[in-house]
């Protein structure tokens, strides 16, 4: 029996791969970069690379600051390994957005009672709508989407042996989103862990060790480069970053909004599997 796990796992994987895999990657350079958000990356990360400057973005050879440096770091990565190219700059997101399904299929591996409960939850996000496209597009969001559900993975490890070794790999995780998209990265699953943590009435695990490994994994992941930017960009961070592009944008979106238009905009993207949504969260919700 113990020999036939791995095998199902192995097999699980497989078949998720072989699903997602071909929505994302088929004609991936086929468009040309969809103004105006995968040019405010593949451009940057082309520059940086010609210029060799590794350190802080770079937009028509000056220093720029509208999202913090991973994901460049990422499309330059692929520009050199792969040469330039709309393909190349979208398959960091791709690589994210599978790496995002595996997350998924194993955190639901420790939550499902359902044997093919990890399965089918990977694979309804691999085929929802809104998944697919930003797999297929060179933005922030897919490896955003990774870096948290990887720290969400090892919060709910932590929450089940209150080890600080997952509370440590938690918060280096949501160090990676902070160093991919800015404070959203570790202000919204702090959020949700905080709510979780009031509803679930688990205030046993607000501990010193905890919270002091989880700051620890933070900082050593977002703080050494927050810290640069900090002594050689003041402004750039403070006034430009923190400033314009974070609280600005709260204080006026960009994007305007009707009312429910999350809702909206969550319905839409999982299609084709809106209709079960309702349903899955009553059963959720259940004592």
């Amino acid at each position: 029996m113990d020999s036939a796990v791995p095998r199902s796992v192995a097999g699980s994987v497989l078949l998720i791969l072989i699903l997602s895999l071909p929505l994302y990657l088929v004609h991936l350079g086929r468009t040309g970069l969809s103004d105006p958000d995968e040019p405010y990356y593949a451009v940057p990360a082309h520059e940086m690379m010609d210029s060799g400057t590794y350190d802080v973005p770079v937009f028509h050879g000056r220093p720029w600051f509208d999202k913090p440096i991973l994901f460049y770091w990422i499309v330059m990565t692929a520009f050199l390994l792969f040469g330039v190219s709309e393909a190349s700059a979208r398959i960091g997101s791709v690589l994210a957005a599978a790496g995002g399904l595996l997350a998924v299929f194993a955190l639901g591996r420790r939550v499902c009672r359902h044997p093919m409960g990890p399965l089918g939850a990977a694979i309804v996000l691999a085929t929802s709508f809104e998944y697919v496209i930003l797999a297929r597009a060179a933005v922030t969001d897919m490896a955003l989407t990774l870096f948290i559900t990887l720290g969400m993975l090892a919060a709910a490890r932590c929450i089940e042996d209150g080890r600080p070794l997952q509370a440590g790999l938690a918060g280096a995780a949501f160090g990676l989103a902070t160093l991919t998209k800015g404070p959203v990265g570790a202000l919204l699953p702090a959020l949700a862990l905080v709510m979780y943590l009031i509803a679930a009435r688990r205030a046993d695990l607000v501990r010193p060790r905890l919270l002091a490994t989880a700051l620890a994994g933070f900082v050593l992941t977002a703080g050494p480069w927050y810290v640069y930017m900090e002594l050689r960009y003041p402004n750039l961070l403070l006034g430009t970053f923190l400033g314009q592009g974070n609280l600005g944008r709260f204080l006026a979106p960009e994007h305007r909004a009707f009312p429910f238009y999350y809702v909206a905009v969550l319905l839409a993207g999982l299609l084709p599997w809106s209709g079960g949504l309702p349903a899955a969260l009553w059963h959720a919700a259940r004592p």
